[in-house]
């Protein structure tokens, strides 16, 4: 009783007194054992991981993994290690996210819960995505999405389609790519999954892009920008749409559009801190200048 009770006030409570909850929850871990140990480190382990405190949420779930090992809850342990390699893909740790995967899809195994094993593949895949090593992404990713197809998991699934589209249009097979991103949009759609939608729209814009085909390409790329403006604090989502216009009105030789677009997306980078952004489009609008002879602008932004 006493572990549910500390739960139950830890949901409840506001966030400025999170911190002295969370040194609650801590002690409850040298005080207990079994399913309270590891539900109580992984409630902490998540916590951590919202504040970015990545280190710490390790440290936890290790402690909430050792003891689901140790009472064999293998649900749990998946999940854990599922969350550890979340955590090691966010630092860009793709080789240790693979890790943390494949004894995800160990243990989901062991659950036979055929969802979970997907879902694991999915991540899996993702994962040696990352990494370029596309022949065992394929692999997994096409294993994911043939038990997501059966189970008529739709979110996973089109994610699966998505990584399975991309890496075909990486590797010029774009056939398979507008097949496989167009049945993503599908269920997207079918979900009403306004984020989802504007992503598939893009990727089929790049995969047109990719092919020469500048007016289809920006037909997909005008589609997502409409959608995204539409999607809640899209601040983040917006940018790569905006500076995908900016070229494509280049390619046009259309320079007043061109830059209003770039330029969108170098103040939206701005304001998310993204450093990398900022410089790609900085040298977006520099290349566009100096085709205009406008060297002092080029000159500026280089």
């Amino acid at each position: 009783m006493k572990l549910i009770t500390v739960l139950i006030l830890f949901l409840s409570i506001s966030a400025s007194s999170r911190a002295n909850d969370l040194d609650s929850l801590k002690e409850v871990i040298h005080t207990t054992k079994g399913g309270d140990l590891i539900q109580t480190a992984i409630l902490i382990g998540k916590e951590n991981y919202k504040r970015t405190v990545y280190d710490s949420a390790t440290s936890f779930y290790k402690v909430g993994l050792e003891e689901a090992e140790r009472v064999q809850d293998y649900l749990s342990a998946g999940k854990i290690c599922n969350n550890l390699g979340v955590i090691e893909y966010r630092k860009g740790s793709s080789a240790k996210a693979i890790l943390n995967y494949q004894e995800t899809l160990k243990y989901y195994r062991k659950t036979n819960n055929d969802t979970l094993v997907g879902n694991a593949l999915i991540n899996l895949g993702m994962a040696y995505k990352k990494l370029v090593i596309y022949d065992k992404a394929l692999t997994m990713l096409q294993d994911g999405v043939r038990i997501l197809e059966r189970l008529n998991e739709e979110e996973n699934l089109a994610k699966g389609l998505n990584a399975l589209a991309n890496i075909y249009k990486k590797t010029n097979d774009f056939d398979r790519a507008f097949e496989y991103h167009g049945m993503s949009l599908k269920l997207k759609q079918k979900r009403k999954d306004l984020k989802g939608i504007a992503v598939s729209l893009q990727n089929l814009g790049l995969v047109h892009s990719k092919l020469g085909q500048l007016d289809s390409a920006l037909i997909y790329f005008q589609r997502s920008l409409e959608i995204k403006r539409k999607v809640p604090n899209a601040k983040k989502l917006i940018p790569s749409t905006l500076s995908q216009l900016g070229e494509m009105y280049l390619n046009f030789q259309d320079y007043t559009k061109s830059e209003l677009f770039l330029k969108e997306s170098l103040e939206l980078r701005m304001e998310n801190e993204d450093a990398n952004g900022v410089a790609v489009i900085a040298n977006q609008l520099a290349n566009s200048y100096l085709v205009q002879d406008r060297l002092s602008e080029a000159f500026k932004y280089l």
